[in-house]
């Protein structure tokens, strides 16, 4: 039974595959380099304080809104942002716009599920069309970003962790080095 709702989750799901498929050894390679993965982006956030924290409201569709569920309020905490609309290991749910302007976050994220970068930025555009929009914080400072929602964010796998490194990435580029340059767009706005 594969249903993770954490990246530890991912991790021994990982495990398991490997295990069932005769492939321990691989398995536990590929989640060795992983945790070295997560620890490096943590080491760095851990230099980020708590008041340098963005409040991140992460969106995994836009009509109707969802925010993002299941272990993604946990790659924000690790790439140094505090979750404003998700909950730790609970699926994403439907959430009202009002909801995203009472939290008037500092950094919008965008990775529509199943779409890629150019068709949510094409969503875009109807969005930004919304005066409640146009008012949040984020959009006002242009630090709303939109990811590839095909391969990142979305899929319970191994880039799960490039997911945190281009989360970590858009949230504090200064300590985070961009290893995914291709992956996330900032929105024109």
């Amino acid at each position: 039974d594969l249903t993770p709702n954490t990246l530890g989750d991912v991790l021994d799901d990982c495990l398991r595959v490997g295990s069932t498929v005769g492939r321990d050894d691989k398995a536990e390679q590929l989640v060795a380099e992983l945790r070295h993965r997560i620890e490096a982006a943590a080491s760095r956030t851990a230099r980020v304080s708590d008041t340098d924290r963005p409040g991140v409201a992460f969106l995994e569709w836009l009509d109707p809104p969802f925010n993002g569920g299941h272990w993604n309020p946990e790659i924000i905490d690790l790439a140094g942002g505090k979750d404003l609309l998700g909950a730790h290991a609970l699926a994403s749910t439907t959430i009202r716009w009002d909801s995203v302007v009472t939290a008037d976050p500092d950094v919008v994220f965008i990775a529509c599920c199943g779409y890629p970068i150019e068709r949510t930025l094409d969503d875009l555009r109807d969005l930004a069309r919304r005066p409640e929009w146009r008012g949040l914080r984020a959009v006002e400072t242009r630090r709303v970003y939109v990811a590839d929602g095909i391969d990142y964010f979305a899929c319970p796998g191994p880039r799960l962790i490039d997911s945190l490194e281009i989360m970590a990435h858009a949230l504090h580029p200064g300590i985070h080095p961009n290893l995914h340059p291709a992956s996330m767009a900032v929105a024109p706005l």
